[in-house]
């Protein structure tokens, strides 16, 4: 019975678009474009996925973006998506062969997104988690890759490239090195400081531009000041 629910769910989601679409008075509104038509699909994914807990249904969902980022190798928001979704399902899977396989997925689009030209703070933040969530799963030292993610995060920021989640990771991997080897947790809290406004701050035309962090910073900071 979940199953058929959860592929009643899917069938939902893959009917919502062309249904809208067709709603509309074609004589009375200008047509809309690809990209237009795949936003609507992709937001409707996003959406699902933020607003239903369920692990099963969160996994075909995730199929769901992967596939409009399959239909346009340049859309680097859509590999983004791909690419930040499949990385949180992995952290919610009990099986260890299909968290792997939704990490090597998060890698795949991650890199797609890189290829398409992704903005580069917004790329360097999404390695940055990629890095903190890999260690986190597979139990191991990533040190050596969190320590050159803030050096490159560092000079992006000194050319004046830097978002809300740039500000985030940086603080993260600062707080996420070793003591005596990077750490320092008073630059953290100032990039955590200096985060927390962006996030309601920046706007975009695309609705499906990066927009996670506000909750993860506002927790890192209060975990600070306690």
């Amino acid at each position: 019975m979940r199953q058929i629910r959860i592929l009643t769910f899917i069938g939902v989601i893959a009917c919502a678009f062309p249904h809208a679409a067709s709603s509309q008075d074609a004589s009375a509104a200008k047509p809309p474009t690809q990209l237009e038509k795949s936003r609507r699909f992709l937001m409707r994914y996003i959406t699902f996925f933020d607003t239903i807990p369920d692990t099963e249904a969160r996994l075909n969902i995730v199929k769901g973006i992967a596939m409009v980022a399959n239909a346009d190798a340049n859309d680097w928001v859509a590999q983004y998506q791909a690419s930040y979704h499949h990385l949180m399902i992995a952290e919610s899977c009990a099986d260890t062969i299909n968290r792997n396989y939704q990490l090597e997925r998060s890698r795949f689009y991650l890199d797609a997104a890189e290829k398409a030209n992704a903005d580069a703070a917004e790329l360097t933040a999404l390695k940055g988690l990629s890095i903190q969530v890999v260690g986190k799963l597979l139990k191991r030292s990533n040190d050596s890759l969190i320590a050159a993610n803030l050096k490159t995060i560092e000079q992006l920021h000194k050319k004046g490239k830097s978002c809300a989640r740039s500000q985030l990771m940086l603080a993260e991997d600062l707080l996420n090195l070793p003591e005596g080897k990077g750490r320092d947790e008073k630059r953290a809290k100032e990039a955590l400081l200096a985060a927390l406004p962006l996030f309601d701050q920046e706007s975009h035309e695309d609705p499906a531009w990066p927009a996670w962090g506000k909750k993860r910073c506002e927790a890192l900071l209060d975990s600070i000041k306690k």
